[in-house]
């Protein structure tokens, strides 16, 4: 009787492993993809400063276009037909997976800065004006002649019209050194800055930038003037 009851035990535990192995699958629950926008358009202003002075040396237009899918997380350029501003169609090219717009502005254009955007499936179009003045940096005459690689460097700070100040100092084409603070800071450290190559000049660029959030077509895009001022300094070590 023990005898049977161990081999009914034994039969009934290898059906169950094999209803159990065979048992069908529940299929996984299927990701829903989405795509995902950056979009910047802005306008900056730039300076050359030199003698203590700010010179213009023209205002441009910038626009940062890209997409990418929530499960690929692969960026794409984004497809429109044309893009205007002010009456200017600007020239488009893909760069990498950034669809880019550059040219020159007259650089004596005052806001509004209308953008015009005829979109496709892609990209909405739409018509969009920015009434903010271009921002400005009144301590260019006291940006330094040199910086040191090895200590640090204070640069003076004081603008207006703006959300933030960028320094970005570039020594090279692959050297460079960048730093974003509030607007409001009226000094900024260059904390021993290694990456930059010493013995050596640089371009010493302060920008002032002030940018607005907007949806669109339930798409963030953001709005941007700035203006950049430029100086060639000495890096020493």
């Amino acid at each position: 009787m023990r005898l049977k009851n161990k081999y009914f035990s034994f039969f009934l535990f290898f059906i169950l492993a094999i209803f159990s192995f065979c048992k069908k699958k529940e299929p996984e629950p299927m990701l829903k993809c989405t795509t995902e926008y950056d979009t910047w358009f802005s306008i900056t202003q730039s300076y050359l400063v030199t003698n203590n002075m700010a010179i213009p040396n023209g205002r441009s237009p910038f626009i940062d276009l890209s997409k990418w899918s929530t499960c690929s997380k692969a960026p794409s350029c984004v497809n429109v037909n044309s893009i205007w501003v002010n009456g200017t169609k600007l020239f488009t090219y893909c760069n990498w997976y950034t669809l880019s717009y550059g040219d020159t502005l007259n650089q004596f254009q005052h806001p509004p800065f209308i953008w015009q955007i005829n979109g496709t499936s892609d990209f909405p179009s739409f018509t969009k004006a920015i009434y903010d003045s271009i921002p400005q940096f009144y301590k260019y005459n006291l940006l330094p002649d040199t910086i040191s690689k090895s200590g640090t460097t204070s640069i003076q700070l004081g603008g207006k019209n703006a959300d933030e100040a960028i320094i970005f100092i570039k020594s090279n084409s692959t050297n460079a050194y960048f730093g974003i603070i509030s607007a409001d800071s009226s000094l900024y450290t260059v904390n021993t800055p290694t990456v930059l190559v010493a013995n050596a000049n640089a371009t010493l660029s302060v920008t002032y930038r002030k940018y607005r959030d907007t949806t669109v077509n339930f798409k963030l895009m953001k709005f941007a003037v700035s203006a950049n001022y430029s100086k060639v300094i000495y890096v020493k070590n």
